[in-house]
C-alpha cells in the first residue's frame, strides 16, 4: 500500500510540472520581443570555441561511486575528477535533472571531464529521487554531498571558500532553493557559495500551480511529495520549494543559460526569473541560446560558463 501511495504521488507530480511547462510554452509563443527583460538577454557568442571533454585528461584523477550518505534508494554517490597539483582549487558541484523523479550523474560528464581540465575539481553526484525521497530531502543530500567532499578537501585540494553549484532542469532548482537557504543561514555552513550556473531551471513552480486548474486531491498528494506531510496547504508547501518566491538579496552571482526551443521548461521562466535577480540587485547574466531545446550538450553552454565563472571566482 505505501508503495502504492508513492507511485500515486509521483504520477501527479510528474503530469502536473509537464502540463504545466506545455501551457507555459504556448503562452509563450505570444511573447513580446520588445519586453524589457527579453531586450537585456545576451544571445551566446558564435565565435567562442572550447574543446569539451567525453572522457577525463590523462593527468586528470577521476574517482568514482563514491557513497557520500546512506540513504533509502541508495543513490548517494558522487564522481570526483581533480588535477593535483599543490593548489588550491575552486570545487563545482553539480546536480542532474530528471523532473525530480529520475536521471544520472553520467549525464553531467562533459562537466566532470571539462572543468577538471581547466583547473576546477569537478564533482558530479546522484541523490534519491521520488519516490524514495521527497523534493525537500533531495535539496539536503546536496548539503551532504558538500560536506562530505570539503571534509576531504585537503585530498582534493579545494577551496572551501570557492564553491560553484551547476544544476540542470530540476537539478538546477533544486540547486537555487539549496543556495537561498544556505545564505540565509550562512553561519550553519563551513563553505561558501560563490556561484550558482542555472541550466533552465524551472524556477517558478506557484506559477505552474496556477496555469493548471489541478484537483483539491492532486494539490494534497504534491504537497506529500514536497516533504512528506499529510494534510498540508499547497500554497504553503511550495513556498518550501520555489525559487521564485524566495529570492534573496544575499545570493551569490548567478548564470542562467536557457535554450531559445525549450518546450519542456519554456525561457520565459527564466526571463522572469532573471528580472527579479535584476530587481533584488543581485549580480546575474542571461544567456539565450538560438536552436537549443531542454538539453545540456550544446557546444555554446560551455565557453559560457567558463567565461562567467573566470570573471567571478578570483
Amino acid at each position: 500500500m505505501k508503495l502504492i501511495k508513492k507511485f500515486f504521488i509521483l504520477l501527479i507530480l510528474t503530469s502536473c510540472f509537464l502540463s504545466g511547462c506545455h501551457s507555459n510554452h504556448k503562452q509563450n509563443d505570444d511573447y513580446d520581443s520588445t519586453d524589457a527583460v527579453q531586450s537585456e538577454t545576451i544571445e551566446a557568442n558564435e565565435t567562442k570555441k572550447m574543446k569539451i571533454l567525453s572522457e577525463p585528461s590523462k593527468d586528470v584523477t577521476l574517482k568514482k561511486n563514491i557513497c557520500y550518505q546512506k540513504s533509502e534508494g541508495d543513490k548517494c554517490y558522487m564522481d570526483v575528477a581533480y588535477r593535483k597539483n599543490g593548489k588550491k582549487k575552486p570545487l563545482m558541484l553539480c546536480v542532474h535533472g530528471g523532473s525530480w523523479k529520475s536521471g544520472s550523474k553520467e549525464t553531467m560528464n562533459n562537466f566532470l571531464y571539462t572543468f577538471s581540465d581547466y583547473g576546477y575539481v569537478v564533482a558530479s553526484i546522484d541523490y534519491d529521487v521520488l519516490p524514495d525521497a521527497t523534493i525537500v530531502e533531495q535539496e539536503e543530500c546536496i548539503e551532504k554531498a558538500l560536506e562530505y567532499i570539503i571534509r576531504k578537501a585537503n585530498i582534493y585540494e579545494i577551496d572551501s571558500q570557492k564553491i560553484i553549484l551547476l544544476g540542470s532542469s530540476s537539478g538546477a532548482q533544486l540547486v537555487l532553493r539549496f543556495t537561498e537557504e544556505v545564505v540565509e543561514n550562512q553561519t550553519n555552513y563551513n563553505f561558501h557559495i560563490n556561484s550558482v550556473v542555472d541550466l533552465f531551471a524551472p524556477a517558478d513552480l506557484n506559477y505552474y500551480l496556477e496555469v493548471n486548474a489541478m484537483s483539491e486531491d492532486a494539490k494534497e498528494q504534491l504537497a506529500v511529495s514536497i516533504d512528506g506531510k499529510t494534510n498540508s496547504d499547497i500554497v504553503t508547501e511550495l513556498k518550501k520549494i520555489d525559487v521564485m518566491q524566495n529570492v534573496s538579496k544575499k545570493l551569490p552571482s548567478i548564470l542562467i543559460l536557457h535554450g531559445r526551443e525549450d518546450t519542456v521548461v519554456p525561457i520565459s521562466i527564466s526571463e522572469t526569473f532573471y528580472k527579479r535577480l535584476q530587481e533584488e540587485g543581485i549580480s546575474s547574466k542571461f544567456v539565450a541560446i538560438s536552436e537549443m531545446k531542454h538539453e545540456i550538450y550544446s557546444e555554446k553552454v560551455f565557453p559560457e560558463i567558463r567565461q562567467f565563472l573566470g570573471e567571478e571566482i578570483k
